[in-house]
């Protein structure tokens, strides 16, 4: 499974399938260097929850225990992140433990 560490309580609902998530999220390798970050890009992720193919297994399994204002800690391991394969793009090598600081900024 992976670890989840609430570093803010959110409130409202939780994260439901079909539900329209806006997440503000940083991933980092354990070495703490950042590969992806929306922060960084200035503009939050915006996805439909349940749909294959928005985010990584480990992250489905946090953001539906996740309400709105919530962010968290998750640190996920290579078999619920990106696997044998790595990252479509070549960032994240095979088999890499991947860390997420994970932030439900809209629910709707």
């Amino acid at each position: 499974g992976i670890y989840f560490i609430p570093v803010r309580k959110g409130k409202g609902r939780v994260v439901e399938i079909g539900n329209t998530v806006v997440v503000h999220y940083k991933g980092t390798f354990p070495d703490s260097s950042v590969f992806d970050s929306t922060y960084e890009k200035g503009e939050p992720f915006e996805f439909k929850f349940g749909d294959d193919d928005q985010v990584i297994p480990g992250l489905e399994l946090a953001i539906c225990q996740m309400k709105k204002g919530e962010k968290a800690k998750i640190i996920i391991p290579s078999q619920l992140a990106f696997g044998e394969s790595g990252s479509s793009t070549g960032i994240v090598p095979p088999f890499t433990t991947v860390e997420y600081e994970v932030e439900i900024v809209n629910l709707k």
